[in-house]
């Protein structure tokens, strides 16, 4: 007999600690057939931990566990712009708006799936996210870039960095991804959030046969790993398999590059582990 669990989200999910915060309220047994998500007392939920959630529900939906959603009043300002998003759009249970959406111009991207693996596909989507994030601006710039393409500005920064990490989920995944940027005028302030269903960067070395594969231990050891310029659980593999993947593997690093010059931070989570700018954290949904 399969199980019912209820989850109710009553937080406020930031940026700084909503994703520890949801890993603590998405834990369900593997027996567990149906999960309703109440979202009636939610305060609020940023890009980032937004991202997350439509990930762990989008990975059970695909694992064959039924998601319902209740409590999504759309006078509600968090679940209102969730749905402005499309997160519940995503999920399966799209609502019906009381306004007229409004073109989002270059204030920011909803959620978009990644499911055309061509490359034009992801250039396409990585220069919508940085036109969010730059403001269409692709003037030089005092950015110092190391060994990692490219050398131009921050606005072929972020589109290129974006590109290969639309790229590597795409070919090495073997999941679902998303992805969706956020402009807040009033701080000045750019928000991007990645998200796939996928195996995890640790499984994604094991699985490439890498050389890097025998010394990562756990998933916090397989992300700091990823970080290292040029490191992809691919790079070492046979001329056939490079051309099948087009990315380089520096989309990470690069982008995370991006951040802290811009005076930003970053945060990347897979499987258990959760690190970011300011250290590193264990997950509870594992």
């Amino acid at each position: 007999m399969l199980k019912e669990t209820q989850i109710k989200l009553e937080r406020e999910y930031t940026n700084n600690s909503g994703i520890t915060a949801l890993s603590e309220d998405l834990c369900i047994d593997n027996d567990t057939g149906t999960v309703t998500v109440d979202f009636s007392a939610l305060k609020w939920m940023e890009l980032g931990p937004m991202a997350y959630l439509l990930g762990v529900l989008k990975g059970w939906q695909e694992s064959g566990v039924s998601v319902a959603v209740v409590g999504v009043n759309s006078n509600s300002s968090p679940v209102s712009y969730m749905s402005r998003m499309d997160f519940f759009e995503h999920l399966g249970h799209p609502l019906t708006e009381s306004n007229n959406r409004r073109d989002s111009g270059d204030r920011f991207v909803e959620f978009k799936e990644l499911t055309d693996r061509s490359s034009n596909a992801a250039n396409i989507i990585s220069d919508e996210m940085a036109t969010c994030i730059t403001g269409d601006t692709n003037e030089p710039d005092l950015f110092e870039w190391t060994d990692t393409p490219p050398e131009n500005g921050f606005y072929d920064a972020v589109a290129y960095s974006v590109s290969e990490l639309i790229k590597n989920v795409q070919q090495h995944s073997n999941g679902t991804g998303y992805i969706a940027a956020q402009y807040y005028p009033a701080q000045d302030i750019t928000q991007i959030a990645i998200v796939d269903t996928g195996i995890g960067v640790r499984e994604s070395f094991v699985r490439a046969s890498s050389p890097h594969a025998a010394g990562i231990r756990s998933d916090m050891y397989a992300l700091k790993k990823a970080l290292e310029a040029e490191v992809s659980s691919k790079t070492h593999s046979s001329d056939a398999f490079r051309r099948a993947a087009e990315n380089a593997g520096v989309g990470l690093t690069l982008l995370t590059d991006v951040a802290i010059q811009a005076n930003g931070s970053y945060r990347l989570a897979s499987g258990s582990a959760l690190l970011h700018d300011q250290g590193e954290y264990l997950l509870s949904n594992e």
